[in-house]
Protein backbone atom coordinates (compact mmCIF):
# COMPACT_ATOMS: atom_id res chain seq x y z
CA UNK A 1 0.00 0.00 0.00
CA UNK A 2 2.75 2.46 0.95
CA UNK A 3 4.71 1.61 -2.22
CA UNK A 4 1.66 2.29 -4.38
CA UNK A 5 1.07 5.61 -2.64
CA UNK A 6 4.75 6.58 -3.00
CA UNK A 7 4.70 5.73 -6.72
CA UNK A 8 1.60 7.87 -7.19
CA UNK A 9 3.21 10.79 -5.38
CA UNK A 10 6.40 10.36 -7.44
CA UNK A 11 4.34 10.51 -10.65
CA UNK A 12 2.45 13.61 -9.50
CA UNK A 13 5.66 15.38 -8.49
CA UNK A 14 7.35 14.57 -11.82
CA UNK A 15 4.30 15.87 -13.74
CA UNK A 16 4.28 19.02 -11.61
CA UNK A 17 7.99 19.62 -12.24
CA UNK A 18 7.46 19.16 -15.99
CA UNK A 19 4.75 21.81 -15.99
CA UNK A 20 6.61 24.23 -13.70
CA UNK A 21 10.06 23.84 -15.24
CA UNK A 22 9.48 23.01 -18.92
CA UNK A 23 13.06 23.86 -19.91
CA UNK A 24 14.73 21.87 -17.11
CA UNK A 25 16.42 18.57 -17.85
CA UNK A 26 14.67 16.47 -15.21
CA UNK A 27 17.08 13.60 -15.74
CA UNK A 28 19.97 15.60 -14.28
CA UNK A 29 20.89 14.86 -10.65
CA UNK A 30 19.81 18.27 -9.28
CA UNK A 31 16.17 18.16 -10.42
CA UNK A 32 16.07 14.43 -9.65
CA UNK A 33 17.14 15.15 -6.08
CA UNK A 34 14.66 18.01 -5.82
CA UNK A 35 11.84 15.75 -7.02
CA UNK A 36 12.80 13.06 -4.47
CA UNK A 37 12.93 15.75 -1.76
CA UNK A 38 9.43 17.00 -2.58
CA UNK A 39 7.94 13.51 -2.96
CA UNK A 40 9.46 12.34 0.34
CA UNK A 41 8.35 15.47 2.15
CA UNK A 42 4.86 15.08 0.72
CA UNK A 43 4.72 11.47 1.87
CA UNK A 44 5.94 12.49 5.33
CA UNK A 45 3.30 15.21 5.67
CA UNK A 46 0.58 12.86 4.42
CA UNK A 47 1.56 10.14 6.92
CA UNK A 48 1.72 12.72 9.74
CA UNK A 49 -1.73 14.05 8.82
CA UNK A 50 -3.28 10.57 8.74
CA UNK A 51 -1.50 8.95 11.70
CA UNK A 52 -1.85 11.93 14.05
CA UNK A 53 -5.46 12.51 13.01
CA UNK A 54 -4.71 16.20 12.46
CA UNK A 55 -7.87 18.32 12.52
CA UNK A 56 -7.00 20.11 9.27
CA UNK A 57 -8.72 19.50 5.95
CA UNK A 58 -6.85 18.02 3.00
CA UNK A 59 -6.95 21.45 1.37
CA UNK A 60 -5.37 23.09 4.41
CA UNK A 61 -2.61 20.49 4.60
CA UNK A 62 -1.97 20.80 0.86
CA UNK A 63 -1.79 24.59 1.09
CA UNK A 64 0.66 24.42 4.00
CA UNK A 65 2.80 21.86 2.18
CA UNK A 66 2.96 24.00 -0.96
CA UNK A 67 4.01 27.04 1.07
CA UNK A 68 6.76 25.02 2.78
CA UNK A 69 8.10 23.36 -0.37
CA UNK A 70 7.62 25.73 -3.29
CA UNK A 71 10.03 28.62 -2.86
CA UNK A 72 13.13 26.67 -1.91
CA UNK A 73 12.67 24.05 -4.61
CA UNK A 74 11.98 26.69 -7.26
CA UNK A 75 15.17 28.58 -6.35
CA UNK A 76 17.18 25.35 -6.34
CA UNK A 77 15.95 24.04 -9.71
CA UNK A 78 16.25 27.35 -11.55
CA UNK A 79 19.75 28.03 -10.21
CA UNK A 80 21.19 24.58 -10.95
Amino acid sequence: MVRILQEGIDDLVRAHFRSQFPDADLDRPEPGGAMRFVASACMGVLVWWLEDDVASSAEEVHSAFRRMATQGVERYVTSA
